[in-house]
């Protein structure tokens, strides 16, 4: 909700000034807020119609399936990498979409090598997943069509999970 009329479900870029670790796509949360800009051209293409800086006050997990399944991958990430410095931030970058914990100089590195499109969920991944599910499944003797419609229904869930991005 908002006093200068940002309707619920409108995308909003909030930096903040305290840190909130392990927040997901879905979470929802309350914030005392600035309003910077509205309407530019800058977010414009990530459907996000305001920024503003601001102190989260409360967080809420998310509710849902999808949310869920987010958090879990994020927390196990989280886990699996917690003893190297870049790697779980890397895999929340490549497997749920989530960049928030990349920092300038990681990406300054990936990009400087030229590779920083490995950090974006593309049809790279896309492509991975259906063609590696669909070769399984006919090893394990499924018939060709009904492992292309399985494939299939797991990459439209991958990216339901991914959040549509315009890479998939």
């Amino acid at each position: 909700s908002s006093q200068i009329g940002v309707e619920p479900g409108e995308k909003v870029r909030l930096y903040t000034f305290n840190s909130f670790d392990g927040l997901v796509t879905g979470d929802i949360v309350t914030a005392d807020v600035k309003y910077k800009f509205r309407n530019t051209d800058m977010y414009y293409a990530s459907g996000i119609a305001l920024a503003a800086n601001g102190e989260v006050v409360k967080t809420e997990n998310g509710k849902g399936l999808f949310c869920t399944l987010r958090r879990f991958v994020s927390e196990s990430s989280s886990e699996l990498y917690a003893d190297f410095q870049y790697a779980e931030y890397i895999s929340k970058a490549v497997t749920t979409g989530d960049k928030s914990n990349l920092d300038s100089y990681l990406y300054s590195v990936y990009n400087s090598c030229g590779v920083s499109h490995i950090l974006a969920i593309s049809g790279l991944h896309v492509t991975l997943i259906a063609m590696t599910l669909h070769r399984l499944l006919v090893l394990l003797s499924v018939n060709s069509k009904a492992a292309a419609c399985i494939s299939s229904s797991v990459v439209l869930l991958y990216a339901a999970f991914v959040g549509f991005t315009p890479g998939i």
